[in-house]
């Protein structure tokens, strides 16, 4: 029972303790100047001091966006065939033409051969035509055998022509499309992603591969359209990508005229210099100079810190005080102030100033 009373006792004592300094800290025990502020005994500190004064500043804006690349063509089969292997993995560099995976040709190899034994037959009946063709010009041209006759073996020798160079066509067209057993590489690049696995069914126009140029990849964002013209090809721009925890300036490649209608954006593209592991896809950000505005700035450094709150000390006519002030965005060494300050007072700044 005894140091359960001795605990409590002590917790008592912290917890006066910790209220009397709350309550010096807003100057119950001193005459008070004002809300928020509370006065210091003694001289006027050394060291500098900074006036609080209104300054033009540019905030910054933000819009998320995902990478892409300029060029990204999906690599789709150009005939139905079932997929016996498969080349490449993401990531992969692969050159233009080359092979990323090989269909089943049994079809396609079939349709040759029988396109090529048509021609093969045809050939032959045309060679035999056009052996009767000439004699039958010379009995023609001799008196020896009617105009009639010459004239039935003249049409089948020319249409046996036209039938071989009908044969000869649907040749050329087996053999481009046993070509298309071969699903090669429009452009050189990287493999982005590969949307099918060995065994798989492919059809004309379904998606296999996607490559993309890692020479030409770019940021694109929505931005809503008030900002539209301020956003023009040129305007420079700062790129973020969380996950590679990469920033990087750059400018405005493109910006697509027509918004949105149903979210009021315009898409900007940013240029992105490539890097190792970056790829579409990746999430990022688009930070941009939004409008300029008037804000009363202080130095970063004059802040001090007392658990959550902050406080500057003021030089006033009564003396130094301590002054609770609410702060906003940051600009590089400033600071904008929302509450708790004036244009034209005067604050302290430390000795040493923190780095």
């Amino acid at each position: 029972m005894t140091q359960k009373r001795q605990k409590l006792i002590l917790a008592l004592l912290f917890l006066a303790a910790l209220i009397i300094l709350l309550l010096w800290l807003q100057g119950i025990f001193r005459h008070r100047v004002g809300p928020g502020t509370a006065p210091l005994t003694g001289a006027r500190p050394e060291g500098a001091s900074a006036v609080v004064a209104w300054q033009t500043v540019m905030d910054w804006q933000e819009a998320p966006g995902v990478v892409a690349s300029a060029q990204q063509p999906q690599v789709a089969a150009q005939a139905m065939g079932r997929i016996l292997d498969i080349k490449v993995a993401p990531g992969d560099r692969v050159q233009a033409g080359q092979v990323l995976a090989v269909l089943d040709d049994a079809e396609l190899r079939s349709r040759l051969g029988q396109a090529q034994e048509q021609v093969a037959a045809l050939r032959a009946q045309l060679q035999q035509a056009q052996s009767d063709y000439h004699r039958f010009r010379a009995l023609t041209e001799r008196r020896v055998v009617p105009r009639r006759d010459f004239d039935q073996v003249q049409a089948r020798y020319q249409t046996l022509q036209a039938q071989v160079q009908q044969a000869e066509q649907a040749v050329r067209e087996a053999q481009a499309y046993f070509r298309y057993g071969k699903v090669v590489s429009p452009a050189n690049g990287l493999v982005a992603e590969k949307l099918v696995n060995s065994g798989d069914l492919a059809t004309p126009g379904r998606p296999l591969f996607t490559i993309f140029n890692p020479q030409q990849m770019r940021l694109e964002a929505p931005v809503g359209e008030q900002f539209g013209p301020a956003l023009q090809p040129g305007a420079p721009v700062r790129l973020t990508v969380p996950s590679l925890q990469w920033e990087v300036e750059t400018v405005i490649d493109e910006v697509v005229a027509l918004a949105a209608s149903d979210s009021r954006t315009f898409l900007v593209k940013a240029r992105l210099p490539w890097r190792h592991g970056l790829r579409p896809g990746l999430f990022g950000r688009l930070h941009f100079a939004g409008r300029e505005r008037q804000a009363l700035l202080i130095p970063l450094a004059a802040v001090k810190n007392l658990g959550q709150l902050e406080t500057v000390t003021v030089l006033t006519p009564a003396g130094p005080q301590h002054r609770q002030v609410r702060l906003g965005k940051q600009y590089d060494e400033q600071v904008e102030v929302l509450a708790g300050l004036q244009a034209g007072e005067e604050i302290t700044l430390p000795a040493n100033p923190r780095p």
